[in-house]
């Protein structure tokens, strides 16, 4: 039967020893206990949380027999012999604890195990006072709080203590298999419990451990971040053969020192990279935060050139910060880039200063709300190039409609003429509501725009100057209960062009300076139904001469606009005056800038309209469809001044029906028919009849049919200086159409039957959206002319989202009126995993083409295999002429603070990110 014994403090030493004082066997002290409490902590290594042997309350020791020496102050336990202390447990065939040294020795199948792993070893050696032990030949697992894959690790010495463990001749893997896929060899491993584990000297044996494939003089492995350690090998048709490798640290959570203490909790990736032709390549990201809320990092990367020395090397910097206050409510994010090139393409590459600074800022203060963006930009094209976006919301505590925007760009431009010949927008908006405590509020708007650019004219560039502003102002009076309010709105702009030439013909239209006054509307209620509507738009022109001179000349134009109408149930009516002033004569290069003439173009005194609704009348519902319009308008024109009567009459009737015919359940027939009759006092006339008929059928279900007939026709003529006329019309228009659910099928054409031969027809146009169901969609938009019978465009989309096959091609050709063929370009895109878990193959396929330029714009492949605990990738990049084999071990520590980065940039967040991507080059 085993012997146990219980104890409950370090005060167990005297009040043992004291007890065994009645006990005497053959001459030596010693004792056979049934129970025995022991306080004491074993920490095994390799496990992450160390315990110390006096913060042990409680622990429990057992084995087949427990002996006790009092002159050595020595306990052996034999058989099956089992150390509990806490969460650790401690196992082996034989047990000695030495009370005077302080060690504990065990041997025979010793076994450690607590929450965080368990370890084998042939032996045990720990001091129980300093913490620190050596296991021999050992072998055991890790688990951290931080990863689900242990580690599993073999030795042939360790030595432990407290904060870090040192490995002798050790072999390490995450694959739990009984025969490892993979493991590391190392002459010198060390771990630091939680955090890390640097192995010097490191060999990786692949295909069951049997052949080494590569060398690492030093690998350091996190316990904390995501993927461990990421290694890239390929070929690239203009830098030659590369590895590119990735290596993560984080960084202890305190320092003693206040120096590195600034650093503590920081983490990052180091870039080592080599080319056979172009040389060294790496750099570092380093992702910190001075803030809870806080994200920031900085990002440096350095090229070798030796096929370029004298530009070597190329230097890439980036500074980004991301900062949350008041619960995430408030925002702020800057972002610095620097690199001493142009042009990321390797081939493309040169000497020059390039810099990018982008702010942006949202805030919420006591009464309203800011956003401001800055963005600064300084590279081959742009030389001081300032974009400025602020906004300001909520003005007011009463009212969350008042608000003030300015917007600004800037670039100073023309590098190699060293003129400041800038180009700049500046725009400022400003909106505020007066409000009121009945009904609406009046609301004024204020609207202000700088533009400078450089305007292209007759293959010379001149700099083009354009001021615009504007104020609109909507305003409430008159406010009467069960009433519409009466208002009115007014609209005030002024713009003004500068240029340094105004020589050329083109430029000659635009006006130099322009102001407009709108009374856009006036309207005045006396019922809900009866109003007064008066609007006045009054504009002012200069122009600048085109010739040499630089004279200047201006114009004018007048409308107003008075009218009274009344809606009812039986009739409308509308009585209406209208009169227009303006420079009849625009200067141009026939009529001089001082000829343009002001003369009153035309007014209407008046101009009267009734519209009767017979089935409202004698109600008879037969007739809702019908209208009967009535109207007479009196004008003068600037046309008719010299004639003996210059104010002419215009008189007209209109007969209006419009309605359907459900001719059974499948056909249904909307027509319409308009018949008028323009009697002018010059005793001119004008019939005009239209006709509209659409038979829509349904054939199917869910198909149906759409046959449209439109035709018009006159006789007479109409008088110049009233209302253009219209012209005849004659065409059919047919669309068959089938929908069902989310998907549509829709072609449609046209022909008019009096166009000129060869225009008579209208494109034929498809559109085919299929959801074949929730994984397969096919898109198409097809134009065909079938007048000269060639296509005029192809767009076509299939996507397919089947379980894990995602795939995506997108065809886009329209028709080269001047090279008279199809041009275009087409997308792919491909994502497919397959196969069991652990074991999965993944395609990912990227392709763009451009069939104008008969090239590539993007042409990339990569095939990913898993191998249980580890993934190789290999890729090609078409465009970059670039084959590339990535070797990773995977790992996946649940750490809620990552990086994550992709190509070009890197981004910082709280949460499982996926894992780390490495830059591309």
């Amino acid at each position: 039967m085993a012997s146990k014994y219980y104890f409950y403090d370090n005060r167990i030493y005297t009040d043992f020893k004291r007890r065994l004082y009645q006990y005497q066997i053959r001459g030596v002290r010693r004792i056979k206990l049934n129970s025995l409490k022991f306080v004491l902590i074993v920490i095994v290594v390799f496990l992450s949380t160390p315990h110390s042997f006096a913060e042990s309350n409680q622990g429990k020791l057992t084995a087949d027999r427990i002996q006790y020496y009092r002159e050595q102050e020595l306990i052996i336990a034999t058989g099956n012999a089992k150390l509990i202390v806490d969460d650790v447990e401690i196992s082996s065939n034989n047990m000695e604890i030495d009370l005077k040294s302080n060690m504990l020795n065990a041997e025979g199948k010793v076994h450690v195990k607590n929450k965080d792993g368990e370890f084998d070893s042939k032996e045990l050696e720990y001091n129980i006072k300093t913490k620190e032990g050596i296991f021999l030949e050992s072998e055991g697992i890790i688990i951290t709080e931080e990863s689900k894959d242990p580690i599993y690790i073999k030795s042939a010495k360790t030595e432990y203590s407290n904060d870090r463990t040192k490995i002798i001749d050790s072999e390490f893997t995450t694959c739990n298999v009984e025969e490892p896929h993979y493991h590391m060899s190392s002459t010198n491993t060390v771990i630091y419990p939680g955090d890390k584990l640097i192995a010097y000297n490191v060999v990786l044996w692949e295909f069951n451990g049997k052949v080494p494939i590569i060398y690492l003089p030093i690998l350091m492995y996190s316990f904390k971040d995501k993927e461990q350690m990421e290694a890239e090998v390929g070929k690239n048709e203009y830098r030659g053969w590369f590895l590119r490798t990735t290596h993560n640290y984080y960084l202890n959570s305190y320092y003693d020192n206040p120096i590195l203490n600034k650093l503590a909790g920081d983490f990052g990736q180091i870039y080592i990279d080599d080319y056979s032709k172009s040389g060294f390549a790496g750099g570092f990201k380093h992702a910190y935060r001075t803030l809870e809320d806080d994200h920031a990092y900085l990002y440096f990367y350095l090229d070798q050139d030796k096929q370029r020395p004298e530009q070597s090397p190329w230097i890439t910097m980036e500074l980004n910060r991301k900062q949350k206050f008041n619960a995430g409510r408030d925002k702020r994010e800057y972002n610095l880039q620097y690199k001493n090139y142009y042009n990321d393409r390797w081939t493309s590459r040169e000497k020059g200063l390039y810099l990018d600074y982008d702010f942006d800022q949202d805030l919420t203060l006591k009464n309203w709300d800011t956003k401001v963006g800055l963005d600064y930009n300084k590279d081959k094209t742009h030389d001081n190039r300032i974009i400025l976006t602020s906004y300001f919301d909520k003005l007011r505590k009463e009212s969350n409609d008042d608000y003030i925007g300015l917007d600004l760009y800037y670039d100073l431009d023309d590098k190699q003429t060293g003129r400041l010949d800038s180009e700049a927008d500046i725009n400022f908006d400003y909106q505020h509501k007066f409000l009121a405590e009945e009904k609406s509020d009046d609301i004024l708007k204020v609207d202000l725009d700088y533009n400078r650019e450089k305007d292209r004219d007759r293959g010379k560039y001149q700099i083009k100057d354009e001021y615009n502003s504007k104020l609109n102002y909507r305003g409430y009076f008159n406010r009467k209960e069960n009433i519409r309010d009466d208002y009115y709105n007014i609209d005030f702009s002024y713009d003004r062009i500068d240029r340094d030439d105004w020589t050329s013909y083109y430029s000659y239209n635009d006006k130099l300076d322009k102001y407009r006054i709108n009374l856009k509307q006036y309207k005045r209620y006396f019922t809900n139904s009866l109003y007064l509507d008066y609007k006045i738009d009054y504009k002012y022109y200069q122009y600048q001469d085109y010739d040499d001179s630089r004279r200047t000349g201006d114009a004018f134009e007048y409308l107003t606009t008075l009218k009274l109408a009344d809606t009812q149930r039986y009739y409308d009516w509308s009585i209406e005056t209208e009169w227009k002033e303006r420079d009849i004569k625009s200067p141009s290069r026939s009529v001089n800038i001082n000829s343009s003439l002001e003369e009153t173009e035309y007014y209407d005194l008046p101009e009267a309209k009734l519209t009767l609704k017979p089935g409202q009348i004698f109600n008879v519902n037969r007739l809702d469809p019908l209208k009967v319009i009535l109207g007479v308008k009196r004008r003068y024109n600037y046309r008719w001044k010299d004639d003996l009567y210059p104010i002419k009459e215009h008189g007209y009737y209109q007969l209006n029906y419009n309605d359907y015919w459900r001719i059974n359940n499948r056909n249904r027939l909307r027509y319409k028919q308009n018949l008028q009759q323009d009697i002018y006092s010059t005793k001119q006339q004008r019939f005009t009849y239209e006709s509209g008929l659409e038979l829509n059928t349904s054939i199917f279900k869910n198909w149906n049919n759409s046959l449209k007939h439109n035709y018009r026709k006159t006789q007479g003529e109409v008088m110049a200086g009233f209302e253009e006329a219209k012209e005849d019309k004659h065409d059919i228009d047919w669309k068959l159409n089938w929908v069902k659910n989310q998907s549509k099928f829709e072609i449609e054409t046209g022909y008019d039957l009096l166009a000129e031969v060869g225009e008579e027809y209208d494109p034929l146009k498809i559109t085919y959206n299929y959801l074949l169901n929730d994984n397969y969609t096919i898109k198409n938009n097809i134009r065909y002319d079938l007048n000269d019978m060639h296509f005029d465009k192809i767009d076509t989309s299939i996507i397919i989202d089947y379980l894990n096959f995602d795939y995506k091609l997108d065809l886009y050709y329209y028709y080269d009126d001047v090279e008279k063929e199809l041009n275009g370009k087409w997308d792919t895109e491909l994502d497919w995993k397959f196969g069991k878990k652990d074991w999965e193959w993944t395609v990912k396929l990227k392709g763009s083409y451009d069939f104008e330029d008969k090239e590539y714009d993007k042409a990339n492949i990569s095939i990913e295999k898993m191998l249980h605990c580890r993934k190789v990738v290999l890729s090609y990049d078409y465009v970059e002429e670039e084959i590339a084999f990535k070797y990773q071990i995977l790992s996946f520590p649940n750490h809620a603070f990552g990086v994550k980065s992709e190509k070009g940039q890197i981004s910082v967040g709280d949460g499982d990110l996926g894992g780390i991507v490495n830059e591309e080059n």
